[in-house]
């Protein structure tokens, strides 16, 4: 395997239309298995993802931030009422249909994974970055809505990411801007915070997301994302799960504490995929070094990069007929907000 198969780069949005050659050459040379995608549009999108994936000449995966549907990014398609509000309705049946056109707007770009569904329990209402992101302060609540909303993805065909793993409802700051923490103990993020993902995991989730959040019933004084005890312990060998784990972007401030570079600290805590590192060559150059030194076990990787290789295998990549989904979907979306 290359270092960069483990490594998922960021697309901006139309700056980066310019970028091709570049980001071609981290698919086809660095082995990099798809990209965070920021901002497009419906019509320059599709194409330029697909001369990609042909400059790659293999599947890629094309991942996005669609919590409040693709329309919230892209002009012209679906926007959503936030998680809260479809939480507020009462009805799962509006967060799977929130799934549903979700995934459907994402298709007509041609993203197959989205960064969704947010299974955090809103525990501090005052959060000042999750917010109405998350469905509830309930956590059977989150699991129902956010297990909807899962399945009306996976009936489109787009895989799924739970996150932000093991929860970013009960923090007082912003992983954007700094490393959080959360002081509750094993016993109450057991019947708390944890309650959404593990029912995520029995129903098999595609992706998980950790948080770069430090949780003292945990694994105190170290984020979840380089938290061997929490990504390994927790999720692999507690939970079973065999999915794949990917990091919050490394670009964000909760993640640059420590010392080392992110991208070998996540994939040595357990880590399959490094999501938006602030450096995508330098990060292939420290995974190559920490490889050869032995600090990585090649074998890890190795089955890391196999299971996203065959995840993208399974990914459909033509955009569906054109449709106007806005239009299509109107009546759904306006009633789930008057609801």
């Amino acid at each position: 395997m290359k270092p960069g198969e483990v490594i998922v780069p960021a697309i901006r949005l139309p700056a980066d239309y310019g970028r091709f050659g570049e980001l071609a050459s981290l698919a086809r040379e660095e082995g990099m298995p798809g990209f965070l995608l920021f901002g497009g549009d419906a019509e320059l999108t599709p194409p330029f993802l697909r001369r990609l994936r042909e400059a790659a000449g293999r599947p890629l995966l094309f991942l996005a931030d669609y919590e409040r549907g693709a329309g919230a990014q892209v002009r012209g398609l679906p926007e959503l009422p936030p998680a809260l509000a479809v939480g507020a309705t009462g009805r799962v049946e509006a967060a799977y249909m929130a799934g549903k056109i979700t995934a459907l707007s994402a298709r007509a770009l041609s993203v197959n994974v989205v960064l969704a569904p947010v299974l955090d329990v809103l525990t501090r209402p005052d959060n000042p970055i999750i917010g109405d992101r998350a469905f509830s302060g309930d956590p059977g609540e989150v699991t129902r809505c956010g297990l909807a909303f899962l399945e009306g993805l996976r009936e489109e065909g787009v895989m799924a990411c739970a996150k932000h793993f093991p929860g970013h409802g009960d923090t007082a700051a912003d992983s954007h801007l700094d490393l959080p923490r959360v002081e509750a103990p094993r016993e109450v993020l057991e019947s708390r915070e944890l309650v959404p993902f593990r029912e995520a995991v029995r129903a098999g989730v595609d992706m998980v997301m950790t948080a770069h959040v430090d949780y003292a019933g945990l694994d105190p004084g170290v984020p979840a994302t380089f938290s061997r005890r929490i990504v390994t312990g927790l999720l692999r060998e507690d939970w079973g799960y065999g999915g794949i784990v990917v990091t919050d972007a490394l670009t964000m401030e909760g993640a640059r504490g420590g010392e080392g570079d992110p991208c070998v600290r996540a994939l040595a805590a357990g880590a399959d995929l490094c999501l938006d590192p602030p450096d995508p060559r330098k990060a292939v150059e420290a995974v190559g070094r920490a490889l050869e030194r032995g600090d990585l076990p090649a074998g890890a990787l190795t089955l890391s990069a196999g299971k996203v290789r065959l995840a993208a295998a399974d990914q459909v990549f033509e955009a569906p007929v054109r449709r106007d989904l806005s239009k299509d979907y109107q009546y759904e979306i306006e009633d789930m907000a008057r609801a």
